[in-house]
């Protein structure tokens, strides 16, 4: 049975790309917050998570079915987002996933959302 090796460079270059994981520091698991009952059309992020190496990344995710819903901004790695829906309002959910600088997932939170046809926030 034939045997497969590896180059010495491949084999040097994976050693020190484990090298390199080894050294990356681990998110720390934390409670992340989905708020969105402060104000219709706007919802705010937050987590505590003081030792996860920032910084942080927002990823909002809305299922907006039976709306039009509207985001006038992208809420990519922000900590708030708004929207409006011009014709459809209606109640959206929100899946809001925070991960640290390394991308590892720190948490997770879902909660229901408000959307009107006010393009502006309603408190």
């Amino acid at each position: 049975m034939p045997v497969f090796r590896l180059p010495r460079f491949a084999f040097a270059l994976s050693l020190l790309a484990l090298a390199g994981l080894s050294g990356t520091a681990a998110a720390q698991s934390s409670p992340v917050d989905a708020d969105c009952s402060f104000a219709s059309n706007f919802c705010s992020a937050s987590v505590d998570s003081p030792s996860s190496p920032g910084p942080l990344r927002y990823m909002w995710r809305f299922q907006a079915d039976g709306t039009d819903a509207v985001f006038p901004e992208d809420c990519t790695y922000q900590d708030t987002c708004s929207f409006w829906c011009p014709r459809y309002p209606g109640p959206i959910l929100l899946t809001l996933e925070v991960y640290d600088g390394n991308w590892q997932l720190i948490g997770s939170d879902t909660t229901g959302a408000v959307c009107t046809q006010q393009d502006m926030v309603l408190y």
